[in-house]
């Protein structure tokens, strides 16, 4: 696969090319990779409050519940949110980057909620954890390339929580297997962030953070072996 042009290299050669002139190349060379107007920051802090207005309303009326309960609650929570995100989006408007940061919360609460039914079905906390999150894997890839941001978010998020709980869950903790997991968990989300995706900065600094410390953590480990043998 050939390295990926930046946009400042795209512009050039489509300024040397002709299809842009050296005034339109410039303008867009000049122009901002983020514009948010004033209005899209106050909907988006509303919509913050809203959301978790909603999830410590429904936490309220179950905290006194059963673990059931509070799954319910979640689940009805994360329901309502993504409700309100499809209800406010809109194909290429910022409502559709504020439909996405809504979803982003319901796929939690909906993941949380999975997880805790799996736990009160008989299933062990980390076992039922892979599961929900791994599922959170499958969706985040899927929508990775349609969504802006959403997507890729959940993609990473669940795939540093999914590996943490398949540790737990094959108990490899304290094993080279388990630093050897998050160095191969690094190296997919650095692959994934030179693809095109949505928002695939936070793939790569994911995935280059998870790498290092996961190569770092197999080498002290490696080392603390060698020792022990010699």
């Amino acid at each position: 696969m050939g390295k990926r042009r930046t946009v400042r290299e795209e512009i050039a050669e489509l300024e040397r090319s002709g299809t842009l002139t050296a005034q339109q190349a410039s303008v867009l060379r000049e122009a901002p990779r983020w514009s948010i107007e004033a209005n899209e920051l106050f909907t988006y802090l509303g919509g913050l409050i809203a959301a978790i207005g909603v999830t410590w309303l429904t936490i309220a009326l179950v905290q006194d519940t059963s673990q059931l309960g509070i799954a319910v609650g979640m689940l009805i929570a994360g329901a309502v949110i993504g409700l309100g995100a499809r209800l406010v989006h809109r194909p290429h408007h910022w409502r559709s980057r504020l439909a996405e940061a809504l979803a982003v919360v319901a796929v939690g609460l909906i993941t949380g909620a999975i997880g805790i039914f799996l736990n009160v079905a008989g299933l062990a906390g980390d076992h039922a954890t892979t599961v929900a999150t791994g599922a959170c894997v499958v969706l985040g890839v899927l929508s990775s390339r349609r969504s802006q941001f959403a997507g890729t978010l959940i993609f990473v998020i669940a795939t540093q929580v999914f590996v943490a709980s398949l540790i737990g869950t094959l108990n490899l903790e304290d094993s080279l297997i388990a630093a050897l997991l998050f160095i191969v968990s690094g190296a997919v989300l650095i692959a994934a962030g030179v693809s095109r995706i949505g928002f695939a900065l936070s793939a790569r600094v994911v995935g280059t953070v998870s790498y290092v410390l996961g190569t770092f953590t197999f080498g002290v480990m490696q080392d603390n072996v060698s020792t022990s043998i010699g």
